[in-house]
């Protein structure tokens, strides 16, 4: 896990590990350069549990922290966890389990529960498919993993040359194609991981960036299959990533109502009324201002159609 500034949520996250059923396990936990009380938060649960190791160093970024923590793993299999999100009872075993039956079986996912801001419930993505299936949609369809939801092969991982930070947006849509090179990618069908949204996030402000470096890295699996160089691609990956020239495609404030809207909108469709508090903020950020008025306008509707039915 790397953390930066996330005082907020950690120590959560963390908990949601050591009540694991399956023990055997090393939790190592990369400060990344934070500047609030997250380091006494760590310091905390490291003394509590002895299975915790910290690691602190200077803002680096997700990309560079993750390497640092997966080159400090000494087990066979790696989990990932980020800050703010939530692993559900028993997703350590099964997904355990899972790749000792599965020995061909590189990397896993699983079925991923949605959260609001404030734990609101948004939906959740399960996939039933063989490990070919999950595999060829990848390579196919370029959908991948809901990144801190894997657990992976140390050697293939270490095989496949880590995260690449050239892909600061998308390092993990590049490890995945690096890593079905060395075997067979698959999803548990249970839903055993909590990812929960932030309006705050950076991720809907670096949407074309990230979008053009998930490109990017398919380009490159396919020019390593065709037996072709890949550094003209990871040179413009790396200028995608690290040139501070180009602007984001949205300003902050539009990358919050964006979420804001897409928080409110799955609310909205469970006629559940904490939709409001999103698509007022949506349209104070003028995210799609027309809809947002009229499922905030709705809403009072819907909300009052569901009361009545209870």
């Amino acid at each position: 896990m790397s953390v930066h500034n996330g005082a907020k949520h950690v120590g959560k996250s963390i908990e949601s590990i050591i009540g694991q059923t399956f023990c055997e396990a090393e939790i190592i936990v990369v400060d990344d350069g934070s500047l609030d009380n997250t380091a006494e938060v760590l310091r905390y649960y490291a003394a509590e549990d002895r299975r915790i190791r910290i690691v602190h160093h200077s803002n680096q970024g997700l990309t560079r922290s993750l390497n640092t923590g997966c080159a400090l793993a000494t087990a066979d299999l790696i989990a990932r966890q980020d800050s703010g999100d939530k692993s559900l009872p028993g997703r350590l075993k099964l997904q355990v389990d899972y790749l000792e039956q599965h020995p061909d079986v590189v990397a896993v996912g699983c079925g991923v529960r949605w959260i609001g801001p404030e734990g609101e419930y948004l939906g959740q993505w399960v996939r039933n498919q063989s490990p070919q299936e999950t595999t060829r949609d990848l390579i196919e369809n370029g959908i991948g993993f809901v990144h801190p939801s894997v657990m992976f092969r140390r050697d293939a991982y270490e095989k496949a040359g880590g995260y690449r930070s050239q892909f600061r947006f998308a390092q993990d849509h590049d490890l995945w194609y690096r890593m079905a090179e060395q075997g067979l990618l698959a999803t548990c069908p249970e839903v055993l991981f909590e990812y929960r949204m932030d309006v705050a996030g950076i991720s809907p402000q670096n949407r074309t960036r990230q979008q053009r470096l998930a490109q990017l890295a398919r380009e490159c699996f396919l020019a390593r299959q065709r037996g072709e160089s890949e550094a003209a691609l990871l040179e413009e990956a790396n200028r995608v990533s690290w040139d501070t020239s180009i602007e984001p495609s949205i300003s902050p404030k539009q990358g919050q109502g964006a979420a804001a809207y897409f928080v409110g909108s799955q609310l909205y469709q469970q006629r559940d009324q904490r939709c409001r508090r999103y698509l007022k903020m949506a349209l104070a950020a003028r995210a799609r201002p027309i809809q947002s008025a009229l499922k905030y306008a709705t809403s009072f509707l819907n909300c009052r159609d569901k009361e009545n039915n209870r």
